[in-house]
């Protein structure tokens, strides 16, 4: 696993903007293996204020978040929902 992407996808993000979504991801990935595991990825949503979700609502979430259905979230799709989200 990596966090080499696409440019197009980070030129879609101004540099700032990158770098900052760069360190989120990096600082929920525990296990420096650039994915998030779903137990990764609940410890993001409680940062970010989303500790009220029930289990049903996180998995669907995560479910979203996993474009590829391989039951992590790559730095590839993170940048893909924060792109949706950003747009």
């Amino acid at each position: 696993m990596s966090y080499d992407v696409d440019s197009g996808l980070v030129n879609s993000f101004k540099p700032e903007v990158y770098a900052e979504l760069v360190k989120i991801f990096k600082e929920f990935d525990t296990n420096n293996n650039a994915v998030m595991d779903k137990s990764e990825f609940k410890s993001l949503l409680k940062k970010l204020g989303f500790d009220d979700l029930d289990k049903k609502e996180m998995k669907a979430l995560f479910k979203d978040f996993d474009v590829n259905n391989d039951n992590v979230i790559s730095f590839y799709e993170f940048l893909l929902i924060m792109k949706k989200i950003k747009t």
